[in-house]
């Protein structure tokens, strides 16, 4: 099980686009990741996050996700 999310995680990391690796260091615009493993996420209506991953449980989004949205054995409910 360990073996899987390691994997998923790395599979995860590979597919963030390449222009957000690629940033100028001097940029100081805000990138926020937000990881949960066995725990529910929920973003509210006036957060901004680029990165979501929930792993064994669900997602609420009310707010804005930039670039990517992931759950593994989970529901992601959308508003």
């Amino acid at each position: 099980m360990i073996r899987r999310l390691g994997l998923l995680f790395v599979l995860a990391l590979l597919l963030w686009p390449a222009a957000a690796l690629a940033q100028d260091s001097t940029d100081n615009s805000d990138e926020d990741v937000l990881i949960r493993i066995n725990g529910p996420v929920a973003v509210a209506a006036d957060q901004t996050i680029d990165v979501v991953m929930v792993i064994n449980d669900d997602a609420t989004i009310d707010g804005t996700i930039n670039e990517v949205l992931i759950v593994v054995k989970g529901t992601a409910t959308i508003n």
